[in-house]
Formats: C-alpha cells, structure tokens, sequence
C-alpha cells in the first residue's frame, strides 16, 4: 500500500472517525507527548494512528511537528469530518531525520483534525506533536470559542449555555485562565476540566499560577458528586498538587480555582496517570523513576542542569538488586549520546559506569552487575557542548 493510497483512505475514514479512534485537542504553541500502541485502530496499510483536533483561524500560518526516534513519522492534517475538500497536506520526512512537518495556511475558522501515523504497518512507540502559530496568544481561546459556538449551536436565539468541561489527557499540560466572577455550577466553569477514570488508575495533577494562589480539587462524578481530594500549596511554594487512586471507573472533574476570591490570571494544569505511563512501559519525563524493562521519551534543553563543560543533563533514579545485571541505552537522533549510571550523595553523583557510543552511531548503551541493592542514578547526557539539546529515548532492560 503506497503513502498515497494511505492518504487517501484516511479521508475516507473521516465520516467514521470518532467512533475510530478518541480525539484529543492540541492548542497553539502547545507540544504534547502521545504512543502508537499495538491496541490503536489501524490505517489499511496496517500502520497505526492517533488523531488530534486543532482550533484554527483563517489565514492563520501554522507549522506542525511530529517526532518521533522510535518509528518513521507520518502525518496528515485534513478540515475536521463534514468540512469541503477535507486533505490540506500530508508529510513523511519534512522534519529532521525521519520527523515529519508540515508548514500550511489555514483556509477558514475551524476545527483541523491532525493524523499521527507511521510510513510502515506496525509500527509502535512515543512521539511528540507540536503546534507553532503566528497566531497571537490573546486569539488562541477566541478560536476555540468561535468554533464551538458554531458546531453546538443553542437551541434558541438569546438562550444561554453553559460552557462544557474541557477534557484532561494523561501527559499533555493544558493552560487556562480564571476570572474574578463567581465559580458556576460543577463540570461547567472555566476552570473544571473532566476524566474517563478507571478503578486503580493513579493520576496526579499539578496546578501552577504566577498570577494567583492556585487551590485544586477533584470530585468523582458517580451516583452522586463526592469531593475526594484537595489540595492547596503541595505543588512547591504556592503551586497545588493532588495525587489520587480512583477507586472506581467512571467521571472525574477536577476544578481550578484561586485560594483567594476576586483574583484573576491564567494557570497551567499537568496532568499524568499510571494508566498512561505504563503502556509500552513507557513514563513520562517529570515522574524521574524508571522501572525494570521500560523506556522514558525525555528531552534535554536550556532549562536542564549543566555539566562543567555546559550540555545539559538528565537524572532518572532506579532500584536494582545485588547482582541484578541491567542493560541501559540512550538514544537520540539530535545528539551525541552520553549515559552514565551511579550513586547521588549530598547533591554530588558519582559515576559506576559510563557509555558513549556502544548502540550504533552516536546511541549510546552500557551493561552492568548491580554491586549492591539500593537506588541508582541514570544521567542523561550529551556528549558534545555543540548540540547539546534535543529529545531522546532512555531504556532500562533486566536480566534478573
């Protein structure tokens, strides 16, 4: 089956699309981490996919990424389902490597469906989509409300309707804003943001403000609405963090509000759950624990610490076994790939062993006999001050 044929099955799909796969939404200048698993409905080349809405304006110019180290990345952006001449671009290789990109000029006020795929038939792994927009920030939540206000139409000229929750995605950080008003009824205020839960899922959701005190609370949406956490300053300084087992399938709402009525300001809310962070053994950067025969999708920036000689670094912790032997690899198509495991003592860690190349090209791998049981430190590394930032995948394989 050629890209092309491939291409053109997925705008057929279109009319089906909801029911094919669950659509999440990705907002300008937002970038958000997903997986192609072996459970994804499938192209009918075979090839896995995921598919993402994006709010867009007329002649709005927006550049769309999708990277991923662990497959060759495809990707289709198309008018939502119903729209007229639904294929606007399609790119394999547009990015660096195998990373596909797509520049276009948005046609209309609308809602944009993206399609992450692979160019082969089974294949599965992380990957991260981002959207970049000339757009300015103040328009980016008129989009989304010119476009709702147009598909859910009221019923009557003049009647009011309540805004409906936005949904939360494991992985993905959305941003959203608090006015001084009064908080409306549960699941339809700015501020409350819904999830599809499953009994003993563990989710943890972080609430930031530079704005306001941020105060976070969840409630379980069942036979009847029960508050079943809160939280106000466990996120550090005055940020809200609340970490909750659901204990039964079903809606959950967690609401964002300010410790301090009559402020007003714009929030971010991070949302991760186990549930996610398992599949493909696979967790997401920021949870800083790697288990046993599983792989982090991180990245390396400005913001990371530094080396003396200046590349930035990553510190991921593990619990080995006396004897346990591990096989760590660290991989990266935008850097030279340094991985070093040890101990952290008072802040200082001191390295057990070290690799640089040893996984083809500039990948990098190392075997080790755990000396003792305990906790162990992987530092994610670039070898070279020269390109020093970019995404990687970190695996901890154990032959136990």
């Amino acid at each position: 089956m050629t890209r092309f044929l491939a291409t053109l099955f997925a705008m057929a799909m279109l009319a089906n699309a909801t029911t094919a796969s669950a659509q999440t939404r990705i907002t300008a200048g937002e970038t958000s981490s997903g997986a192609l698993t072996a459970g994804d409905s499938r192209m009918q080349n075979g090839a896995h996919f995921d598919l993402w809405t994006y709010s867009g304006m007329r002649g709005e110019k927006i550049v769309v990424t999708l990277r991923s180290i662990q497959f060759d990345a495809f990707m289709i952006v198309q008018r939502y389902p119903g729209g007229s001449s639904p294929l606007l671009a399609r790119d394999d290789d547009g990015g660096s490597g195998s990373d596909a990109r797509i520049e276009l000029t948005l046609p209309d006020n609308d809602d944009y469906l993206i399609t992450v795929t692979t160019t082969e038939r089974g294949e599965t792994g992380a990957y991260r989509l981002s959207v970049q927009s000339n757009r300015p920030v103040a328009q980016i939540g008129l989009a989304v409300t010119s476009v709702a206000a147009r598909v859910e139409k009221p019923q009557s000229e003049g009647k009011s309707v309540a805004p409906t929750a936005r949904m939360l995605v494991p992985g993905r950080t959305v941003t959203g804003s608090l006015g001084s008003s009064a908080r409306g009824p549960l699941g339809s205020a700015d501020g409350d943001w819904r999830y599809a839960g499953k009994a003993g899922e563990t989710v943890t959701i972080d609430m930031r403000s530079s704005e306001f005190d941020p105060y976070l609370t969840l409630y379980s949406m069942g036979p009847s609405v029960t508050r079943v956490a809160q939280n106000d300053d466990g996120g550090g300084g005055l940020n809200s963090r609340i970490v909750y087992r659901l204990p039964a399938d079903g809606e959950y709402v967690a609401r964002a509000e300010r410790r301090h009525p009559g402020r007003s300001g714009s929030y971010t809310l991070s949302f991760r759950s186990s549930a996610h962070s398992s599949l493909l053994g696979i967790r997401a950067a920021g949870d800083m624990y790697l288990a046993a025969n599983s792989a982090v999708l991180g990245d390396l920036d400005s913001a990371d610490p530094k080396m003396r000689d200046g590349t930035p670094y990553d510190l991921w912790k593990y619990v080995g076994r006396a004897g346990e032997t591990i096989r760590v690899t660290l991989r990266s198509d935008d850097f030279d790939a340094f991985v070093s495991i040890g101990t952290v003592t008072n802040g200082v860690f001191t390295a057990i062993a070290s690799a640089d190349d040893g996984a083809g090209g500039t990948h990098s791998r190392l075997d080790l006999t755990l000396p003792f049981a305990g906790e162990f430190v992987i530092r994610a590394n670039s070898l070279s001050p020269r390109t020093p930032f970019g995404d990687y995948v970190l695996r901890v394989e154990s032959f136990r």
